[in-house]
Formats: C-alpha cells, structure tokens, sequence
C-alpha cells in the first residue's frame, strides 16, 4: 500500500482531509470480501446523495 496524495484544508468551523491510497489488487478483492461479509452490509440499502451531480462538486 502507498499513500499517493495526502491533503488537509481548513476554514471557520470545517475541516476536511483527503487521502488517496495505492492498493494491490489482491488488497482490493481481500478488502472488497471482508466489506460484502461483515455483518451490516447490505446491497439493497437504499442510499440519499447530497449532491446531485458530482462533477460540479469540486
């Protein structure tokens, strides 16, 4: 695993942290599998986005 962009910004009452790893692929299926197995994961949960579009967020 390496760390490939680490990046910390604030302002008045926020702050944010982003991160961007490099993973194995064998990482990634282990990662995917434990994820699928645990015990509140659920496929069909149904989700709300706050942004609409996220090419306009950033």
């Amino acid at each position: 695993m390496e760390i490939l962009e680490n990046k910390s910004m604030s302002s008045i009452g926020d702050y944010y942290h982003t991160f961007t790893l490099k993973i194995s692929e064998k990482d990634k299926t282990r990662i995917i599998n434990e994820i699928k197995s645990s015990k509140n994961f659920n496929l069909d949960k149904e989700t709300q986005s706050y942004f609409g579009n996220l090419e306009d967020y950033y």
